[in-house]
C-alpha cells in the first residue's frame, strides 16, 4: 500500500541477500492452470459448475467516470456472453462495475471461452465463511465520542449476512419503512443471496458486526454510534451455506455506485477463506472491485481470518489495497486464533472466550431476535452442530462473540469517526497512515516475517491518538502566518503523545529550501507529565538566512528500533522515518 507505515523500512529491504532469500520462500496461491484443472475435473463429474469470469481491462477503462464505466463494462460482458447459449451458461450475474460476471457453465460453454484472449481468468466459485463492553474504551473511541465526533454524516457498508434493521439499537425499522428508504440508521441495502430488496439477517453475524460499528445502546455502544449503515447480504442463513464471492463483488460495486447518494466512506467485510503468505492480487477476483472502491475514496476493512495462522491471512484480506485486520485479546496481546503474516495492516479488539459473567472477555454487540427466537437459526454453533446462542446471550438483543470478524468493524468505526472529524475529506491511504502511526505497538513473537521468524510489531488501533495524528496531516496543508517576527521562530510543539523512550534513538528537525540543502534545527524532548515517556518535541531555531523564500518545508525525523530483539548497536535495526512536512510562507513566524 502506498503509505508510509511500519512495513516500509524493514530489514529485508536493506539487506539484498535477505531479499533474495525471502523471494525464494513458498507462497500460497493458485495459478490459472490450477484453476483450469479444477474446473475441468469438476465438469467431468457434473453437467454444470459455477464460475467467476474476469475480463481483461482495455486501457481506457480506468480513465472513465462511473456512469461511463458501467456502460463499457456492460458492453465488454456482452462481447463474451453473446456467443454463449442458455445450454452453455445460465444464471448469469453481471457485475455493475467490476469487469466480469459469474454464471453456471457447461463443459461445452467452458471449452468455447477458456482460451478467449479477452478473458483474464475463469475460476470456480468456492464457499467462504463468516469469521467469527470493553473494546470501545480499549481503543479510546469513547473519548473521541466525548469530543462530539460520533460518525455523524458517514455511512458504512456492512457486507455480511444481512443486518436486523428492526433491532432497537439499529434503528427499530419495519420492513415497509426499510423498503421505502425511511429508516434513520440502516438507510439502504440489498439481499444478493436471495436476489431481493430485503437484507434481513437470518444468521446473526452481520447484525453483531453492524452493532460494533454503530449501535446506539447506552451500555453496548458502537465505535461510531451516529454513523449510518448499508446492509448488504451475501451469505446464507447458516454456516454451512457459506458466502458467495460473486455476491461480494456485486455488493462492493453496489457501495461504489451508491457512494454519493448515501455518503458511503467505509466498507467492512468479515468474510474470508484460504491462506496466503503474500498479497493475493493475482488470485482473488475481488481485487478489481476493492481497488475501484479505494479509487473512489472508500476505505475497506477486511478480517484476516481465525485459523491461528502465523504466516498467512485469508482472502480477500490479502488483497493489497484492502486494509487487513487481525485481532487482540482482552490483555491486548495478539489473539491466538488471529491469522497474521508480514503484510497484516492493523490489529483491533476481537476478544477471547471467557467468563459467562460481566466483565466479559468476548465482544458484546447487537443480536437479532429473529435468529434467537427461531430454533432453525443459529449464530454460535460448535463443530458438532450444537447451537450455543442461549449460552452467550447477554440480553435478548445482545450476544458475546469473538473473532477477527469483530476486530474489522472496530477499525471501520474509527474510520467513520475520522471522516466525521474531517468532513469526509480523508483518503483511504491517509486513514491507513494515521491508524498505523497512531496505533499502540503490540509485539508478536510468533509471526513469520519471511526472514528470521523473529516476530514483528503490529499497530493496535487507538481512536483518540488517530484523531491527534490526523491533525498532523492538517498541518501539511496549513500555511503559517506571513508577518515577520524578527526573522525568528518561537517554540512550537510538533509532536504529542507518549512514546517508549527505550525504542527511540533520536529526533531531528530539518528545514529545507526544496533542494538537497538542509538545516538542522535545535530540538528538545519533553516529558510533560513525568511518566517516563516522551510527550512532546519542541523546536526553536534562530534566523536561517536574511532572505527566506517561499516553499520551505519542515520535516520531523525519527529513528526507531525495528524490533526489541534487534541489537541497538546494529545500524540495520533502526527504522528512519521522516514525516509531517509543513509548508512555510516567506518570513513566516510560528
Amino acid at each position: 500500500m502506498s503509505v508510509a507505515n511500519r512495513r516500509w523500512n524493514k530489514v529485508e529491504k536493506i539487506v539484498f541477500c535477505l531479499i533474495l532469500i525471502s523471494m525464494l520462500l513458498p507462497i500460497s496461491h493458485a495459478t490459472n492452470n490450477d484453476a483450469n484443472e479444477k474446473i475441468t475435473k469438476k465438469l467431468n463429474q457434473e453437467d454444470f459448475v459455477e464460475v467467476i469470469i474476469i475480463l481483461k481491462d482495455p486501457d481506457d477503462l480506468s480513465k472513465v467516470d462511473l456512469s461511463n464505466r458501467r456502460l463499457k463494462v456492460k458492453n465488454l460482458q456482452e462481447s463474451i456472453l453473446h456467443g454463449l447459449s442458455q445450454d452453455e451458461i445460465k444464471q448469469v450475474k453481471r457485475f455493475p462495475l467490476t469487469n466480469g460476471f459469474s454464471g453456471i457453465i457447461s463443459k461445452k460453454g467452458y471449452d468455447k471461452i477458456k482460451n478467449n484472449p479477452s478473458i483474464k481468468s475463469i475460476r470456480l466459485v468456492e464457499k467462504e465463511y463468516v469469521l467469527l463492553t470493553e473494546s470501545v474504551p480499549i481503543i479510546e473511541a469513547n473519548l473521541v465520542q466525548n469530543l462530539s465526533f460520533t460518525g455523524e454524516g458517514q455511512t458504512v457498508c456492512v457486507i455480511d449476512t444481512g443486518v436486523d434493521y428492526g433491532h432497537p439499537n439499529l434503528g427499530s425499522c419495519t420492513l415497509s419503512q426499510f423498503l421505502s428508504n425511511s429508516c434513520s440508521k440502516i438507510i439502504g441495502g440489498y439481499d444478493f443471496w436471495n436476489d431481493d430488496s430485503d437484507p434481513m439477517d437470518d444468521f446473526g453475524h452481520g447484525t453483531h458486526v453492524a452493532g460494533i460499528v454503530a449501535s446506539d445502546s447506552t451500555i453496548y455502544r458502537g465505535v461510531a454510534p451516529d454513523s449510518r449503515l448499508i446492509a448488504l447480504k451475501v451469505c446464507g442463513k447458516n454456516f454451512s451455506e457459506g458466502c458467495s464471492t460473486p455476491n461480494m463483488i456485486s455488493a462492493i460495486d453496489w457501495c461504489i455506485s451508491n457512494a454519493s447518494k448515501f455518503n458511503i466512506t467505509v466498507i467492512t467485510i468479515s468474510i474470508g477463506g484460504g491462506a496466503f503468505s503474500s498479497y493475493c492480487d493475482d488470485d482473488d477476483d475481488r481485487k478489481q472491485s476493492i481497488d475501484l472502491a479505494i479509487k473512489n475514496n472508500i476505505f475497506v476493512t477486511i478480517a484476516s481470518g481465525n485459523n491461528g495462522f502465523i504466516g498467512d491471512i485469508s482472502a480477500p484480506a490479502c488483497v493489497e489495497n484492502a486494509t487487513s485486520i487481525g485481532a487482540t485479546d482482552k490483555n491486548d496481546n495478539v489473539a491466538t486464533y488471529s491469522n497474521r503474516n508480514q503484510n497484516l495492516d492493523l490489529l483491533a479488539p476481537g476478544g477471547e472466550w471467557g467468563s459467562s459473567t460481566s466483565p466479559y472477555s468476548e465482544i458484546v454487540s447487537t443480536f437479532s431476535p429473529n435468529v434467537s427466537n427461531d430454533p432453525n437459526l443459529c449464530f454460535i454453533r460448535n463443530t458438532q452442530g450444537i447451537c450455543f446462542d442461549t449460552s452467550y446471550n447477554v440480553t435478548p438483543y445482545f450476544i458475546r462473540s469473538i473473532g477477527t470478524s469483530m476486530a474489522a468493524p472496530h477499525v471501520a468505526g474509527i474510520a467513520a469517526l475520522l471522516q466525521d472529524a474531517y468532513d469526509g475529506n480523508l483518503t483511504p491511504s491517509q486513514i491507513l497512515w494515521i491508524l498505523n502511526e497512531s496505533g499502540e505497538d503490540v509485539w508478536d513473537s510468533e509471526v513469520e516475517t519471511g526472514l528470521f521468524s523473529e516476530g514483528k510489531y503490529f499497530p493496535r488501533v487507538n481512536a483518540l491518538k488517530a484523531l491527534e495524528y490526523a491533525s498532523y496531516l492538517d498541518i501539511q496543508h496549513t500555511d503559517w502566518p506571513t508577518q515577520r517576527h524578527d526573522n525568528r521562530r518561537t517554540a512550537f510543539t510538533i509532536l504529542k503523545g507518549d512514546m517508549n523512550a527505550s525504542n527511540i534513538d533520536n529526533y531531528n528537525l530539518y528545514l529545507t529550501n526544496g533542494t538537497s540543502q538542509e538545516y538542522v534545527i535545535r530540538t528538545s524532548i519533553a516529558d510533560i507529565d513525568g511518566n517516563g515517556y516522551m510527550e512532546a518535541v519542541t523546536v526553536a531555531h534562530e534566523k536561517i538566512s536574511d532572505n527566506e523564500t517561499d516553499g520551505k518545508v519542515y520535516a520531523f525525523e525519527r529513528n526507531r528500533r525495528f524490533n526489541e530483539i534487534c541489537p541497538s548497536f546494529f545500524p540495520f535495526c533502526w527504522e528512519n522515518e521522516r514525516k509531517w512536512h509543513v509548508s512555510v510562507n516567506s518570513g513566516g513566524a510560528l
